[in-house]
């Protein structure tokens, strides 16, 4: 009789233990992974570096900011450059929020206009703000930066299959025009494509800029990209670097 209630006793032990035992095990032993707010498994931070997508910050170089100025295009209406260079190599960032401020002789603040764009990994490449329109103040000086946490991810380095041919300067004396023509080399379409074109003086300081866009250019073609200015540069031109700047995912 008493082995028969120690069976049964033994019995209900053993079900509650994998009725309960059970998932309090899998709770405490869950298979690490990249979203649990744990650092765990080869992570070298929490949920970021090893096999994660996710970069550690503490992996990432800060991108560099080069310069940043604003170009008057006609009375009160400026456009907004800043040139940034991300060194990381495989490693880049996207919908990353940036503020550019434009400041008067007196450093009181003009305009602050805000954006947000994406950082390719290992390039160097400018972001643009048009149509800023300030009125009779006058901008002196601009100032640029990145805002918020940047979510860096692992990201293929974009090897450039485009070539830029035919480059001309019209027009400068009246109403500058720079045309030049977008050759894709490669074996695939590109799409979503910005076009950047920045003019330098004679000692190669940037004195105005402007973009456009090209939906896709298929392989072996070429498309035109024209920029147009309603009025001369404020110098000689020294020389155009058109820069193109790849849509990452």
């Amino acid at each position: 009789m008493f082995k028969g209630r120690g069976f049964y006793t033994s019995l209900i032990v053993v079900i509650l233990l994998i009725v309960f035992g059970y998932p309090v095990f899998n709770f405490f032993n869950k298979e690490a992974t990249c979203f649990d707010g744990k650092r765990n498994g080869n992570e070298l931070g929490i949920d970021c570096g090893g096999g994660c997508q996710k970069v550690c910050e503490f992996s990432v170089q800060a991108p560099a900011i080069l310069w940043s100025r604003s170009f008057e295009i006609r009375d009160g209406v400026y456009n907004s450059i800043a040139m940034v260079e991300n060194s990381n190599v495989g490693i880049g960032a996207l919908d990353v929020s940036y503020v550019f401020r434009l400041f008067d002789s007196n450093n009181i603040l003009v305009y602050e206009r805000k954006g947000r764009t994406n950082i390719p990994a290992q390039t160097r490449f400018p972001i643009f703000e048009g149509r800023i329109i300030t009125g009779e103040r006058i901008p002196q000086k601009t100032f640029f930066e990145f805002v918020g946490v940047i979510d860096w991810i692992k990201q293929e380095t974009i090897l450039s299959d485009l070539r830029i041919r035919d480059q001309k300067i019209l027009n400068t004396d009246l109403a500058p025009r720079i045309e030049a023509s977008i050759e894709n080399r490669g074996l695939y379409p590109i799409e979503n494509l910005e076009i950047f074109a920045i003019i330098y003086d004679m000692t190669d300081n940037a004195i105005s800029g402007s973009n456009t866009f090209i939906e896709s250019i298929s392989p072996d073609s070429k498309q035109t990209v024209i920029f147009t200015w309603p009025e001369p540069f404020s110098a000689p031109i020294g020389r155009v670097e058109i820069v193109p700047k790849f849509a990452t995912e």
